[in-house]
């Protein structure tokens, strides 16, 4: 997030950005390496293009609105002449920046992660397991309801998602469960709600979600 909120700053196209603020959490070298050891090379291959697709898909969509009617306009540092600006005033600029994104932010996201907290600790990871018995496309559209909630680093779903399998969970099911706990998160929703307008963000989680649960589907292939 801060990453994506310092392209914002730079004037980075908004659609750049969003492609970015999706696949770098779900998709890295270390997740592909761990994957491939785990799930072999077809699943890491579908895997790898799903993320990369929802990425491109979601930041193409969110990218067509126009800058001024898609950001809400009270956090940004005002433009300034850039032409003599040395290296002292551009990390002065920075500190700047990080201590207003740090003020604005830090009470909504504490507020966000508490409630990851209270959720995870209510419905634990085991609980996709399930999923299942619901059928494989309801499950499969829980699966990335729940995973949207509960943010969790890639590399440590992969062992669990592994364990699941391994234990009779739907492999479709825990796979679009990781996509999602993985790429899009309640603090994450949070942030961009004070940043974006209001149907932008519905948006981003609306399309995001359609395109892990439909992608989700197509593990049932591999």
């Amino acid at each position: 997030m801060p990453l994506f909120l310092g392209m914002l700053e730079a004037d980075l196209p908004l659609g750049p950005a969003v492609s970015f603020l999706l696949s770098s959490p779900t998709i890295n070298l270390g997740a592909v390496i761990l994957l491939l050891v785990v799930f072999g090379w077809r699943t890491t291959l579908f895997y790898g293009s799903v993320c990369l697709l929802a990425a491109i898909a979601v930041g193409w969509a969110l990218g067509r609105v126009p800058r001024e009617r898609a950001l809400r306009d009270y956090l940004w540092i005002a433009d300034e002449d850039s032409a003599g600006i040395t290296a002292r005033i551009a990390l002065k600029r920075a500190g700047m920046l990080g201590g207003r994104l740090t003020r604005r932010f830090l009470p909504w996201l504490a507020l966000a992660t508490l409630a990851g907290i209270l959720v995870d600790a209510l419905v634990p990871t085991a609980t996709v397991a399930h999923l299942g018995h619901w059928g494989l496309g309801p499950g499969v559209v829980l699966a990335a309801l729940v995973g949207s909630v509960i943010y969790a680093d890639i590399l440590l779903l992969i062992p669990i998602g592994y364990a699941l399998i391994q234990h009779g969970a739907s492999a479709p099911i825990v796979l679009t469960f990781m996509l999602a706990a993985s790429g899009v998160s309640l603090p994450e929703i949070v942030v961009l709600s004070r940043v974006l307008q209001p149907r932008l963000v519905l948006l981003f989680v609306c399309a995001t979600l359609a395109l892990y649960t439909a992608l989700g589907l197509g593990f049932v292939w591999l």
